[in-house]
C-alpha cells in the first residue's frame, strides 16, 4: 500500500496537466474519481478471486473475497482487498459473466486518504466473443450519450479487465474482457449536492414534471423501454436544491435499441416487437412542453453524434450504425407535428 504515495503524486501531476476535468484534493478523491482521472492507456485492472465459484453460485448474490490491482502509468501497482458478488436479475439468467458489485473496505480507503465510498457496480461483456465485447462498448457509449442529453446521470469509466480465476483445485486461469465501472449512488448524489431518496417510498407523482419529461424523451432517443414511471423501474431519485419535487436518474441500458443486444426483448404489454422500434412511454406533453423539449434536444445533437464518432475503441461500422439510429431521432425533431404525435400531445 506504500505504493499509493508514489501513485498519488503521479495522479496529482496528471490532474494538473489535464487528465481530469477539474482539480481535486486528496480528501475529495474516491476510487471512481481516481480511475476517472487516469489516462486511458493506464486504465487496466486485475481482479483476482475464485470466479468459478462465483459463477456457479451467481444466483445467490453472496459476497466472496477478492483483490483488485490498478496498474499505474509508471508500471507500479496499487492493490486492494475487496469483496465481490454478482448482481442484475435478468443478466444473471442470460449472461455467463454477470455484472458484479465490488465492495472496498472503508478502513483501507481512509488509510489512503480516499473518501469511504466503497460500493461500485462493474459491467463487463456478458459472454466471450467479439459480439459481446461490442455490446459492452455500446452500453458504455449509451451512458455517455445520456450525459449529453440529460442533466442528471451516472458517470462511467471504461476499463481493461483481467479476471484472474483461482479455482478450488489450485489452478489459475486468466481472461481479459472490456467493461466499465459505474459511479456510486453516493458520489453521484454528492455531485448534485443532493440526497438519494428511497425509491420504495416514491412514485411518479413525486417527480418534477420538467425532469420527468426530459428523461422520458432521453429514453426515447436511445430506444429504451426497459424502465417505468409508475414504479420508478431502472431509475434512482434525488432531492436536489433546484427543484421542489424529486429528479429521476436513469440507468441500465442494455435493452435499448441503441445497444441492440441479441438477448433484449420488448415487454409483452407494449405495442412494439423489436427494441430498435422506438416507443415513447413517458407522460403526455402539452404544446409548450413539446416545443421546449424539441429545442433542448436540437441544441445537443452535435455533441451526441460526436460522442459516438470519436470513440475509436468501437469499430467504425458499429459507430456508423449507432449514429444513424440517433440521426433518425433528430430527423423526427424537425417535424413538429410528428413530435406532437409521438409525445401524445
Amino acid at each position: 500500500m506504500k505504493l499509493f504515495n508514489h501513485f498519488f503524486l503521479i495522479l496529482l501531476f496528471g490532474l494538473q496537466i489535464g487528465f481530469g476535468n477539474a482539480q481535486q484534493s486528496s480528501d475529495s478523491l474516491t476510487i471512481f474519481s481516481l480511475l476517472e482521472s487516469m489516462p486511458d492507456d493506464a486504465l487496466s485492472i486485475t481482479i483476482t478471486s475464485n470466479f468459478q465459484k462465483l459463477i456457479s453460485n451467481k444466483h445467490k448474490e453472496e459476497y466472496q473475497p477478492a483483490t483488485i490491482m490498478f496498474r499505474q502509468p509508471d508500471g507500479d501497482s496499487l492493490l486492494f482487498d475487496v469483496k465481490v458478488k454478482t448482481r442484475g436479475n435478468s443478466r444473471k439468467e442470460i449472461c455467463f459473466y454477470p455484472p458484479l458489485k465490488i465492495k472496498f473496505k472503508k478502513s483501507s480507503l481512509n488509510a489512503q486518504g480516499l473518501l469511504p465510498t466503497n460500493k461500485y457496480k462493474l459491467v463487463t461483456q456478458c459472454k466471450s466473443g467479439s459480439v459481446y465485447e461490442r455490446y459492452a462498448l455500446k452500453e458504455y457509449l449509451t451512458y455517455k450519450v445520456m450525459e449529453e442529453v440529460y442533466p442528471y446521470y451516472f458517470k462511467v469509466r471504461m476499463l481493461k479487465i483481467t479476471f484472474r480465476d483461482i479455482r478450488n483445485n489450485g489452478k489459475v486461469r486468466e481472461n481479459q474482457r472490456l467493461g466499465f465501472i459505474i459511479e456510486s449512488e453516493e458520489e453521484m448524489a454528492r455531485r448534485y449536492n443532493a440526497r438519494m431518496i428511497d425509491r420504495s417510498k416514491s412514485g411518479f407523482h413525486h417527480l418534477e414534471r420538467e425532469m420527468a419529461l426530459h428523461m422520458a424523451l432521453s429514453q426515447y432517443l436511445i430506444g429504451n423501454t426497459d424502465w417505468a414511471m409508475p414504479n420508478l423501474h431502472n431509475m434512482k431519485v434525488l432531492k436536489v436544491p433546484e427543484y421542489q419535487k424529486l429528479v429521476p436518474v436513469p440507468y441500465d441500458f442494455d435493452y435499448s435499441g441503441l445497444v441492440d443486444t441479441d438477448y433484449a426483448v420488448v415487454h409483452e404489454s407494449l405495442s412494439i416487437k423489436n427494441v430498435k422500434d422506438r416507443l415513447y412511454i413517458g407522460p403526455s406533453c402539452e404544446e409548450k412542453e413539446v416545443n421546449d423539449l424539441i429545442g433542448i434536444f436540437q441544441e445537443v445533437k452535435t455533441k451526441v453524434i460526436d460522442s459516438i464518432q470519436s470513440f475509436e475503441t468501437l469499430e467504425k461500422n458499429e459507430r456508423k450504425k449507432m449514429s444513424s439510429y440517433l440521426e433518425d431521432f433528430f430527423e423526427d425533431l424537425e417535424n413538429e407535428k410528428r413530435m406532437r404525435r409521438i409525445l401524445k400531445y
